[in-house]
């Protein structure tokens, strides 16, 4: 079995949760929209407009006025009023350099998420806060697809696939057979999702009976990113062996 601890948010809530190490520390919580008395300033960017709840994400402020290194920090938007946000808490803290910097985050487990960067006051120019950028959090899903009865002793092909979510090639995914007692067994793999997001594979059924199959796309962390995706299992899907 998979540690229940790993799951991350997507669209069964029966069987996903929040990936805690997708979301950051405990945030500051900023009273309303406003912060003090700001000016506007900065330019906003971010590295992905959508994402799977931990995927890397960079959102970075340049052209900022003032002096070149001033503090800075990350706001996040936690709660709308319409499409505006009522609620903001701080992500992040830097210091710019050369009126710039880059916070490295992850996508938060919100379907709509707003990101912002507020720039201290110093002695020279007042504060400033950059206008806002959305980023939407994408539900990622798993299938499987395997013929609905065979014979025993016949090798017959399953494809897994992200199913409705997000195609990210390059992502491992294994098949798990239930067992009599409800848990779940490793049977093949981990396969690799191909650029539309699917792998065929062969499995030889050598048993009589109802067997009951599921895929699961693996915890997913490409080397050189920030990214940290947890499992996550497809509907189960059974065949007749006769």
């Amino acid at each position: 079995m998979i540690p229940e601890g790993k799951r991350v948010w997507g669209g069964r809530a029966s069987r996903a949760a929040v990936v805690a190490t997708a979301l950051l520390a405990a945030p500051v919580v900023l009273s309303g929209s406003a912060v003090g008395s700001t000016t506007a300033g900065g330019t906003l960017a971010v590295s992905r407009t959508s994402g799977i709840p931990g995927e890397a994400l960079v959102v970075q402020v340049t052209s900022l006025p003032g002096p070149a290194a001033r503090p800075v920090r990350l706001d996040r938007c936690v709660g709308y009023s319409g499409s505006t946000c009522s609620y903001w808490v701080t992500a992040m803290n830097g210091t710019t350099s050369n009126h710039a910097y880059a916070f490295s985050t992850r996508v938060h487990a919100m379907e709509h998420n707003r990101y912002r960067v507020y720039a201290a006051a110093t002695s020279t120019d007042g504060a400033r806060m950059t206008s806002s950028l959305q980023v939407d959090g994408l539900q990622q899903d798993a299938s499987i697809a395997l013929p609905k009865a065979t014979t025993v002793g016949s090798t017959v092909s399953v494809t897994l696939g992200s199913g409705s979510g997000p195609v990210r090639p390059g992502r491992e995914m294994s098949l798990q057979r239930r067992n009599p007692d409800g848990t779940w067994s490793w049977v093949a793999g981990p396969f690799v999702l191909d650029s539309t997001g699917t792998v065929t594979a062969s499995l030889t059924l050598d048993a009589a009976g109802r067997q009951t199959y599921r895929a699961v796309a693996r915890d997913w962390a490409p080397a050189g990113t920030n990214t940290f995706v947890g499992w996550f299992p497809s509907f189960p899907a059974t065949v007749v062996v006769s």
